[in-house]
């Protein structure tokens, strides 16, 4: 019961990741000035994929493993 419920928190926090991502840089964002605004693209634009690529690596590499 606790797997299923681990696994579907997980899944949800992984799917719903860009969004949260989006939504902080919205709140964040007004109150930069132009050069930090530029400074923060490249995290910004990074982010997700590295998300993306640190689940993947977990799952494919890490999770067989143990």
């Amino acid at each position: 019961f606790f797997v299923a419920i681990k696994v579907s928190l997980l899944g949800g926090f992984i799917l719903a990741f860009p969004y949260i991502a989006l939504q902080m840089w919205r709140f964040v964002a007004p109150g930069l000035y132009r050069s930090e605004k530029g400074a923060f693209l490249p995290f910004l634009i990074a982010s997700p994929f590295m998300f993306f690529a640190g689940a993947a690596f977990a799952f494919y590499v890490v999770t067989p493993l143990a």
